[in-house]
């Protein structure tokens, strides 16, 4: 599928690895920047300037099929990331971004003037939207395995009511599922409904373990250029959000942690998961609003219709009375991570405020469609039509 970026008067199609290299060519001006003794405010500030010139020249990015085909404003894009940069990754998060895009206005002034610094930018919101933003929307089947199997020393007996529709479930993926049924009372977070009898189908649907914050790290290690995206992408991850993970190893931790999953009701299960709605840090500590990208969704108005705030609570004493054939863990099981939560709520603030979220879903295989698309550089694969 082809993309291109537009300007009035002015249409040119360039591959989009020609933008994410460019992009990455600023790597040493950024960290420069990042690192400077620059007011944090005067960067800022600066940043918002530059994206205000931007906006004039009302660059697009186009892709896919159709005349026209799809096409986002590539200004929105950076000026959602520039907005939302401190609730993902705080002040640091947020002084790299503008950092980033102040190094684009400076290698663009010493290098050209203001069309190269125009190009600049179109590349790094390109980049952002191909190898960042792209993979919150990207379609993973739910039975896949990115972690591997770990093998920890303490083992809880099997609890058959894990095993959905007989399917083998590994180890890690295991042991994920059956912290979050005890740390939850095999109740749905958002709905209270529950059951011991946890994967068994009724009229009000099933139960599911999800992760908050999904990103993939089954990677091939091996310079190829799945590989090459995939640090590239983690990379943006890793200074955009400050996520406690130094590399994709340890990344797969904090994914399978319980600390990054909730137990909640399939019918909720795809609004939650394509940023519909997500839930937004209050004051206290474990209490959580319920934020709306959109109208309401009748699944959620209809089990959870007074959208009160959502409190999380450990409630493994509860689960224990209820079935005595769960064995203890040795330690306390993490309520949700409110780092992680905040990552994804400003995501979803990013995806929608921009366009970014019904750009992606335009080009991604439709829902229901079994076809799966992990990175950019599969979607480019996926034939025409």
């Amino acid at each position: 599928m082809p993309g291109s970026t537009t300007q009035p008067g002015k249409s040119s199609y360039t591959g989009i690895s020609a933008h994410v290299a460019s992009f990455d060519g600023l790597g040493t001006d950024i960290a420069r920047i990042e690192s400077s003794d620059s007011d944090q405010n005067h960067l800022i500030s600066s940043a918002q300037r530059i994206l205000d010139n931007f906006s004039k020249a009302e660059c697009r990015f186009m892709y896919g099929p159709g005349d026209p085909p799809p096409s986002i404003e590539l200004d929105k894009v950076l000026s959602a990331m520039l907005s939302h940069a401190q609730d993902c990754g705080g002040q640091e998060g947020l002084r790299y971004f503008a950092s980033a895009i102040v190094a684009c206005h400076e290698r663009g002034q010493s290098n050209g003037g203001d069309a190269v610094e125009t190009n600049l930018l179109e590349s790094m919101a390109i980049t952002m939207i191909t190898q960042f933003l792209f993979i919150f929307k990207a379609k993973w089947p739910e039975s896949e395995d990115w972690l591997g199997a770990t093998f920890d020393y303490y083992d809880p007996r099997p609890y058959t009511g894990l095993n959905l529709c007989g399917r083998h479930i590994p180890k890690s993926e295991e042991r994920f599922r059956l912290k979050l049924v005890i740390r939850q009372a095999f109740e749905c977070f958002i709905s209270g409904y529950g059951s011991p009898c946890l994967f068994s189908l009724d009229s009000r649907g099933l139960l599911i373990p999800r992760q908050i914050f999904r990103w993939p790290t089954g990677i091939a290690e091996d310079g190829s250029e799945s590989s090459k995206s995939a640090t590239r992408s983690f990379n943006i991850l890793k200074k955009f959000t400050r996520i406690s993970a130094n590399n994709l190893g340890e990344l797969k931790n904090i994914i399978h942690d319980p600390s990054n999953g909730v137990l909640m009701m399939s019918d909720l299960l795809e609004d939650f998961a394509q940023f519909e709605w997500w839930l937004q840090p209050t004051n206290a500590p474990n209490d959580y609003s319920i934020q709306f990208y959109g109208p309401p969704s009748g699944a959620l108005q209809y089990f959870r219709p007074d959208l009160n705030a959502v409190v999380f609570a450990d409630r493994s004493e509860t689960s224990y009375s209820m079935d005595s054939t769960l064995e203890r863990f040795p330690d306390p099981i993490p309520l949700p991570d409110r780092h992680l939560i905040s990552i994804c709520a400003g995501i979803g603030e990013i995806l929608h405020g921009s366009g970014a979220g019904p750009f992606l879903d335009k080009l991604l295989p439709a829902s229901g469609n079994s076809i799966a698309v992990h990175s950019w550089q599969e979607l480019e694969e996926l034939p025409v039509g």
